[in-house]
């Protein structure tokens, strides 16, 4: 039947075209655990986000942002990441190096110690080791099941529909 060997040519590029379009949803899917569960949700090793520099660079087309989708001819890849100095420092744990604290645009800083005020004209923060408080490879890890399930299923959707015509 010439109908079927032609939908059997066509059905790799669309395969693929489904694959590419699963591929870049379950990576905005990951991206949005990533930010939603584990920068700012109710996990218990959420960072507590204060300023929302690493939480908006999980985001597609930020400046800091690794996050993103890229397709070739035999791959679909989705990015969920952070170009953020610290953002390794939080995912793998390490040590973070001494540092001065000085004020940007007043005289001294001020701040409160057992209920007093404090001024200063710098403060010397020690070097400490931070633990590890992986946000990426949990939230990864999370999905898996449902990535798994769900590119699975659109393989078999795909070729059950170019079966049909």
């Amino acid at each position: 039947n010439k109908e079927l060997i032609a939908e059997l040519r066509n059905m790799p590029a669309a395969i693929k075209r489904d694959v590419d379009a699963k591929v870049e949803q379950l990576g905005r899917l990951l991206q949005s655990k990533v930010q939603n569960d584990y920068l700012r949700g109710p996990r218990p090793i959420h960072l507590g986000v204060k300023h929302g520099r690493l939480l908006r660079s999980i985001t597609q087309g930020a400046p800091e942002s690794r996050s993103r989708f890229e397709s070739t001819g035999t791959t679909a890849f989705a990015y969920v990441g952070t170009n953020v100095e610290y953002a390794a420092r939080w995912e793998y744990g390490g040590t973070q190096k001494a540092y001065t604290i000085v004020p940007k645009t007043a005289k001294a800083l001020h701040f409160m110690v057992n209920g007093k005020d404090v001024f200063a004209k710098h403060v010397n923060m020690p070097a400490r080791t931070l633990e590890a408080r992986p946000f990426l490879a949990p939230a990864l890890r999370d999905l898996e099941p449902t990535i798994v399930a769900e590119l699975e299923a659109t393989l078999k959707d795909t070729m059950v529909e170019g079966l049909k015509k």
